[in-house]
């Protein structure tokens, strides 16, 4: 009979399995530097084997490989995440067998390896990379996406200049300036993102008003008053700045490539996989490229893809959602389905949107409320 008083020598976890009359390992001892791994004393495993000891799948794999040691009698070796302290922690177990007289496995000795430090250390340099990958995403994107308030900016200089009739120069001056601090804003832009998007590249889920949000975004987007925007009164828990991003580019594209001066834009909420939201954007433009259509389907970037579609795209498929686009049949217009994670909280129904946000000139021509 072995003296396991002698384990506790060894400043590494070691236990012993005994086998018993049926073949089934059962522990028969642990050292103190185990029991304080494990934060269980001693009586909570002598005589009990891994499966009795740990429930679900942990216990019954560990259980497996004692069983299999047992059976072909060889030093045996895995790996496995155990539940320690509340967490998991990853524990490489080296199984050494002890035969008796007869020949037969009586006992195995174990021996525990904490790989936990070893594995984040070899995690670390991925995580980092796909971390500043995304912040890189959330810069070029917020860069790319703040160029069009600066250049709304710049052509409303360009209206008061052409309807300044009178040629008064310091008025006009006046206008020179205003164009040229909005141009060089859009210089300026990226800098002031590298401080102000880097140190939060992603922020936990918030209740958002979609009405309140997509009013925002049109006040920004849309200073000549050529959008008839009309919103689902949706409550989302969603990421914001991911909702934002998406939504601001998907507008924005659909007021420049309109083909129109007057635009009109639906969009609607319906859920989707479970803890997805599918947020449709249908408009009255002239539609997509087919370049464009081909890249939002899932293929490469092309010269006429677009870059701020590339940067969308690229944003929530990282984040596990996804976005798709095609023209109506009819002509009539085109259709964005931007699948995001998230759940919607308040919906009176998801493809009949009821707010509409729009200058009381505005006459934009009208086109049915039917699923695309």
């Amino acid at each position: 009979m072995f003296d396991f008083a002698y384990l506790d020598h060894f400043s590494f976890p070691i236990f012993v399995l005994e086998i018993d009359a049926l073949g089934v390992p059962r522990y028969a001892a642990f050292n103190s530097t185990a029991c304080k791994l494990s934060n269980r004393p001693p009586r909570d495993y002598l005589g009990r084997t891994a499966q009795d000891i740990t429930a679900g799948t942990h216990g019954t794999e560990a259980f497996a490989m004692h069983c299999k040691a047992v059976r072909c009698g060889e030093k045996t070796t895995y790996q496995q995440e155990v539940p320690i302290d509340g967490g998991h922690r990853l524990i490489r177990t080296t199984l050494s067998p002890v035969r008796n007289k007869t020949g037969e496995v009586q006992w195995l000795f174990g021996s525990c390896h904490d790989l936990t430090s070893d594995d984040s250390a070899r995690k670390a340099p991925e995580t980092l990379e796909r971390l500043s990958n995304e912040m890189s995403q959330y810069v070029a994107i917020a860069a790319h996406d703040l160029r069009a308030p600066m250049r709304n900016v710049a052509a409303l200089a360009d209206m008061l200049r052409d309807a300044h009739q009178s040629p008064d120069n310091g008025q006009l001056e006046i206008i020179d300036l205003l164009d040229n601090v909005a141009r060089t804003s859009q210089d300026l832009i990226k800098d002031i993102l590298s401080n102000s998007e880097l140190s939060r590249p992603t922020e936990p889920p918030r209740i958002v008003d979609l009405r309140d949000h997509c009013k925002n975004l049109r006040a920004v987007l849309d200073p000549k008053n050529r959008l008839t925007l009309t919103v689902a009164p949706v409550l989302l828990r969603i990421d914001q700045r991911l909702l934002q991003i998406a939504l601001r580019n998907t507008i924005e594209n659909a007021i420049k490539h309109a083909g129109r001066h007057k635009l009109e834009v639906i969009i609607s909420v319906q859920s989707g996989m479970p803890d997805m939201v599918v947020i449709r954007v249908r408009d009255n433009g002239k539609g997509f490229s087919p370049g464009a259509l081909a890249f939002l389907d899932g293929g490469t970037f092309g010269i006429d893809s677009g870059y701020g579609l590339f940067a969308v795209r690229q944003l929530v498929n990282d984040h596990g959602g996804a976005i798709r686009a095609h023209n109506l049949i009819d002509g009539s217009g085109a259709v964005v389905e931007i699948t995001l994670p998230g759940a919607i909280i308040t919906n009176s129904h998801p493809f009949l949107p009821r707010a509409r946000f729009a200058s009381a000139k505005n006459n934009a021509p009208r086109f049915s409320h039917r699923r695309a």
